[in-house]
């Protein structure tokens, strides 16, 4: 239930940045467009390597903040892949080996996922 609600979350933010009148064409070309701009962008920054030095000089206060925020967003990756990883093998150690029925396995994997997920998220588990 909480993920309809980030969904629709994001979706009103992103709808809330668009520009008044837009739509995308039903052709693809928006598609195409975009992708071509992202492979362009990527291939052009591959090229031109980023002098640090020079781009901080007069703004050390912002590159040190950039830094600090680099190491957290590192920090809780890893501390959201460790949990996900426990909840996971938790899960895994808590089947019991008696479940031969495919279907059974298929029904208790698509419950257990949602338990595994809420899990690694801090969330209680919706019962």
């Amino acid at each position: 239930m909480i993920f309809i609600f980030r969904a629709a979350f994001w979706t009103l933010i992103v709808y809330a940045f668009l520009p008044a009148g837009f739509y995308a064409p039903q052709d693809g070309a928006f598609a195409r467009h975009a992708g071509e701009i992202a492979s362009s962008t990527l291939n052009e920054a591959s090229e031109r390597p980023v002098n640090t030095a020079a781009l901080c000089e007069g703004r050390e206060t912002l590159c040190e903040t950039v830094g600090e925020f680099g190491r957290f967003a590192g920090w809780a990756a890893t501390m959201a892949a460790d949990r996900a990883e426990s909840a996971f093998d938790d899960f895994a150690q808590s089947r019991t080996p008696s479940q031969h029925d495919p279907r059974a396995e298929a029904r208790a994997a698509s419950r257990s996922a949602d338990e595994v997920f809420a899990a690694a998220a801090g969330e209680p588990a919706a019962r």
